[in-house]
């Protein structure tokens, strides 16, 4: 209402006060409800940095519910771990994807999730859920190796853990800080199923003797310093998935050039989840719901190298031949992860100096 106008009603007498009063009072009501309704259309994702949402399905998310959405990266899976529960009493974002198994207990424990999860969950994700967090893809991480780099020195690749040891290797191998790195965690638990509590730190002493690398993350580690993940790497061993070979199969060819060996591998299942705390927790619902559903959930192969946590969803046919699954792995229960998880990365720490 204009100034001029409520000057009239004024004029008008005592009743037309009460009026003024009225009309007066309805902007500033509307116009903060105007900012609550935007606040909450705003919605925020953090993910790790491997994470890949096609841009069809994030204006479709965005069309179906009104929100507005905005995706930020916080680094390898235990970097982002990290970061949520530092933050956790002002979260950055009002959902996460990209925690897992190796790290999700932190999360549940500090009380940086809220307690949600869909009600369609598939059928196939009940055995990996956690209180408040959602399963949203698996794979299993594992040694690769760069077959073409060991054929054109004359040199046979190595097959096991053991091998990696060996002097042969010497100076060849690029791992990741398991404090830093959702994988490197995941390897040094698979070690620990493998040679126990007793073996694994003499495994380690010895993998470091022999001149094995370590990065912060998994990104640097495969797409920089491995030979077969980029172009100027110069390290034909290294930690990744079990699905990476089918990313290094040269374009008009039908063999990769590198392999996984799958006796090394341990399963890792990543994680999505509101954050307790967020902004906007409805909209976050929402957004858990929509990675779970098949259309999401039908182009992570494609895009994320992981397999789907629905087992109706698409995965590429090639990958029976360059991404077998292994039929035997390294794995540790969740509870002695959850219980001993700081003990180990700290121990793995000392023995990295």
């Amino acid at each position: 209402m204009s100034k001029s106008k409520a000057l009239q009603w004024f004029a008008l007498g005592a009743a037309g006060a009460l009026v003024l009063g009225a009309c007066a009072a309805s902007p500033k009501t509307t116009t903060a409800q105007t900012q609550s309704a935007a606040q909450t259309t705003e919605l925020t994702l953090i993910t790790h940095d491997s994470f890949t949402l096609p841009d069809d399905l994030k204006a479709e998310f965005e069309k179906e519910t009104g929100l507005k959405l905005t995706v930020t990266t916080g680094g390898d899976g235990g970097q982002l771990a990290n970061q949520l529960v530092l933050t956790k009493d002002a979260p950055v974002a009002d959902a996460f994807f990209g925690v897992d198994n190796s790290f999700i207990s932190t999360l549940v424990d500090s009380g940086a999730i809220a307690d949600y999860q869909p009600a369609d969950l598939p059928a196939a994700a009940a055995t990996d859920a956690q209180a408040g967090a959602t399963p949203i893809d698996y794979g299993y991480v594992c040694v690769n190796v760069d077959d073409a780099w060991f054929a054109q020195k004359g040199i046979s690749a190595p097959e096991t853990l053991d091998d990696l040891i060996d002097a042969k290797y010497k100076g060849l191998t690029v791992v990741m800080d398991p404090a830093a790195s959702s994988p490197g965690a995941a390897f040094l638990f698979a070690t620990i199923a493998k040679y126990g509590e007793a073996g694994y730190k003499q495994w380690w002493t010895s993998l470091l003797a022999n001149d094995a690398q370590i990065d912060q993350g998994w990104s640097d580690a495969y797409y920089t310093d491995f030979s077969g993940g980029g172009e100027n790497g110069t390290f034909p061993i290294t930690v990744s998935y079990n699905t990476s070979p089918a990313y290094t199969v040269p374009k008009g060819e039908d063999e990769s050039t590198t392999r996984a060996l799958l006796g090394t591998c341990t399963r890792q299942v990543e994680y999505a989840g509101v954050l307790a705390g967020a902004k906007n927790p409805e909209g976050a619902k929402k957004l858990i719901d929509f990675l779970a559903a098949r259309d999401f959930q039908d182009t992570i192969a494609e895009n994320m190298y992981m397999y789907p946590i629905d087992a109706a969803a698409n995965v590429p046919e090639d990958w029976k031949k360059w991404a077998p699954v292994p039929t035997t792995t390294l794995d540790l229960p969740a509870a002695d992860i959850a219980k001993n998880r700081a003990t180990w990365i700290d121990a793995w720490t000392q023995l990295a100096g």
